[in-house]
């Protein structure tokens, strides 16, 4: 996607590859000397608060000029393979360092004459100084592995045409197609898995003092999940489902400025250090907050800057959560069956609670509280439904001093505390949702403060 007319390319000129070439007839090398001009350019050109899209274009478009002419160079233009860029570098947002990958699709194995020409391509773009995965497959070959591994099927979902046949590209995404394998439901379950997987190698927390902006929970690759299965079942991007059930408006706008700002962060982190580096590592972060401008006072400027970055990764983690469950419930086979009513404010479908009408927290707000008692006397539960997480984010201001003075909120807060199922994980639970900060100020102030020094493993909140 190109940047709109609002956002203006990064400042600072970048002369076309072709300048270079007449520099260096070896074009590879005179590709390594512009890659790296260009980095500069745009490293310098960058500020926080600018939008990031059209500096990952940028970075983007400089990589396809040199994999084209390359192409061109040792291949063809008319070649029968194409060139493909798969996975990140797919979608056109790429980061500074990030891996390039590219697939060269062929319809049938390639002949002696163009094994070799291939063989030179590829050769060539070691000495680009990128780092690129490559991948030379028939598109029969594509389909046998999309077929058994849903890592390679995802990436090739996001394939863009560089060079070669044209028509290659097309054939791909009629033989990926979720009407010929990995269909909706079982995506969104292998998606599932490996994003808990990739959750559990992170401790399941936002929290840790040295997160990975990329991995850890609320990071951009669970944007990035959301993403995907959105392509898959909706076969349109996030930002093309226009449907206020299935995102609100708010809920859109938190997303997007939640990911420009991880963007932001990931961008400068990899000029910073040069490498493709994802984990803020505490050096790197009093950097990041000087870049933004933050200066010690009651709060060290670190402090100040991972408080701001930890509370995105945790709205995006809940806004992750709760769109998982929006596909999950739409997707099930009967989303409504086999209701069992608790009482006149709650019910369980399918191992969900879900509040029984709207006004379930304004008509009495001791619900936001009885809500995680009954979850934790439940083993059969252990999700909230979509819309009964968005009333609690929209209700959750009603805890007020009148509130949390009330005996009755005392003695439910107690009983939370009691639960016998998974008591930390209803309070991390009350935490996400808001509830937990509002009924215990003093725990409010703290969420996603750190200490900046080696002693503590995760934020204070965590730790709390």
């Amino acid at each position: 996607m190109k940047p709109s007319p609002s956002e203006a390319l990064p400042e600072g000129s970048i002369p076309p590859f072709d300048d270079f070439l007449t520099q260096d007839t070896n074009p590879a090398l005179a590709a390594r000397t512009f890659l790296q001009t260009a980095r500069e350019s745009l490293a310098e050109s960058f500020a926080p608060g600018k939008a990031i899209a059209p500096f990952l274009r940028r970075t983007s478009d400089m990589v396809d000029a040199v994999l084209t002419r390359l192409w061109v160079e040792y291949v063809g233009e008319n070649s029968a393979p194409a060139l493909i860029a798969v996975g990140g570098y797919g979608r056109g947002d790429l980061f500074p360092q990030s891996d390039i990958d590219v697939l060269i699709l062929t319809r049938e194995a390639p002949d002696a004459d163009t094994a070799s020409q291939l063989e030179r391509f590829v050769t060539s773009l070691w000495d680009t100084g990128l780092q690129i995965g490559h991948s030379v497959r028939t598109l029969a070959e594509c389909e046998e592995l999309a077929k058994a591994d849903l890592t390679v099927v995802t990436t090739m979902m996001e394939s863009r045409h560089l060079a070669g046949d044209s028509g290659l590209i097309e054939a791909l995404a009629e033989v990926i197609a979720p009407s010929a394998m990995w269909p909706p439901n079982d995506f969104i379950r292998g998606k599932l898995g490996e994003q808990q997987n990739r959750h559990d190698r992170y401790s399941n927390t936002e929290y840790a003092l040295e997160p990975n902006i990329k991995s850890s929970p609320g990071g951009l690759r669970d944007l990035q999940v959301i993403e995907w299965i959105t392509l898959r079942c909706f076969g349109a991007g996030l930002s093309e489902v226009n449907e206020p059930d299935f995102l609100s408006e708010a809920e859109r706008d938190q997303l997007r400025n939640g990911q420009e700002f991880l963007s932001q962060v990931r961008f400068a982190l990899h000029s910073m250090t040069g490498r493709a580096d994802d984990r803020l590592l505490f050096d790197h972060q009093k950097k990041l907050a000087a870049l933004w401008g933050m200066v010690d006072g009651d709060t060290l400027a670190v402090e100040q800057f991972m408080q701001v970055y930890y509370r995105w990764m945790k709205t995006l983690s809940q806004l992750n959560e709760l769109l998982i469950e929006v596909f999950e419930h739409r997707l099930a086979d009967a989303p409504d069956s086999d209701v069992r009513v608790i009482d006149d404010d709650f019910e369980v479908s399918d191992s969900r609670i879900r509040a029984r009408h709207d006004s379930v927290f304004q008509d009495n707000p001791s619900n936001l509280l009885r809500l995680f008692v009954l979850i934790g006397n439940d083993p059969l539960v252990d999700r909230i439904e979509p819309n009964t997480q968005r009333l609690l984010r929209r209700d959750s201001p009603l805890i007020d001093d009148a509130f949390r003075a009330s005996q009755a909120n005392r003695d439910l807060f107690m009983d939370v505390l009691g639960v016998p199922h998974n008591m930390t994980k209803q309070l991390r639970r009350m935490s996400r949702h808001g509830v937990l900060g509002r009924y215990l100020p003093a725990f409010g102030k703290i969420i996603g403060q750190m200490q900046f020094d080696l002693f503590h493993a995760y934020t204070v909140d965590a730790h709390t």
